[in-house]
């Protein structure tokens, strides 16, 4: 469950300034740009667990995560949550909205505590005809959420749900030492994996039984080795 507040939660104690390091991650080193995003931005701490945006909001603000995870997703008709995409720190949201969408397109939940700095769209549209690099930019983020939606649907009409879980892990695992082994070194919680893939928790608790079974993966705790990073590829075919 998710609580609902009324953005923007708690107003930041800190200077906008003293979340300069955080804005870089997106905006880069340019101290004019900076600055000119420290002024505009409104600064606010939300608690875990809480609605940011609704996929009914009519607002067309901008926001830009300088801490903590969220996750954008879709209620459907019966209540569940259909998970659509996670956000870290640097990311922008709420994009769709303000550059002609005119509505939002899905719900963002924090997932954690968060510090979220948000723009009007058209005190961003106007930096963004200042800085050309800031478009350039915004349009590489509409790029990859294209490339991301497509290869959802994509894994969702060709992959089984099995494959579907390989992917998952694929995606979320990291190189290690040895070039032979990726590492998750903290597994999310199986619901929240099977929310990401439209599955179920049983299913993605006995794919990754099955992959242990067969010598693909380790299991330590929170912590998966893949220890056979190209066999658990050849499955995804």
């Amino acid at each position: 469950m998710h609580d609902t507040i009324s953005l923007l939660g708690t107003p930041s104690q800190k200077s906008n300034e003293a979340f300069r390091s955080e804005f870089e991650l997106f905006f880069g080193s340019d101290p004019a740009l900076l600055e000119r995003i420290e002024a505009a931005a409104t600064i606010r701490n939300i608690p875990s667990k809480t609605m940011i945006l609704s996929q009914d909001d009519t607002g067309n603000d901008i926001y830009y995560l300088l801490k903590g995870r969220a996750h954008a997703a879709l209620m459907s008709s019966d209540g569940h949550e259909i998970w659509l995409d996670g956000f870290s720190g640097g990311t922008i949201f709420g994009e769709m909205a303000a550059f002609g969408l005119n509505e939002r397109s899905a719900s963002i939940y924090s997932s954690t505590k968060v510090t979220v700095a948000s723009f009007s769209a058209e005190t961003y549209k106007a930096i963004m005809a200042e800085f050309g690099m800031l478009g350039i930019k915004m349009a590489q983020v509409l790029t990859s959420r294209v490339k991301h939606t497509t290869m959802r649907m994509y894994e969702l009409s060709a992959m089984s749900a099995n494959g579907r879980v390989y992917a998952e892990l694929l995606r979320m695992a990291q190189s290690s030492n040895s070039l032979k082994t990726l590492t998750i070194e903290k597994m999310p919680h199986k619901t929240r994996i099977a929310q990401k893939i439209h599955s179920t928790r049983e299913t993605v608790s006995r794919a990754i039984s099955d992959l242990q079974h067969r010598g693909i993966v380790k299991v330590d705790g929170k912590q998966i080795q893949i220890i056979a990073p190209e066999r658990l590829k050849e499955l995804l075919l």
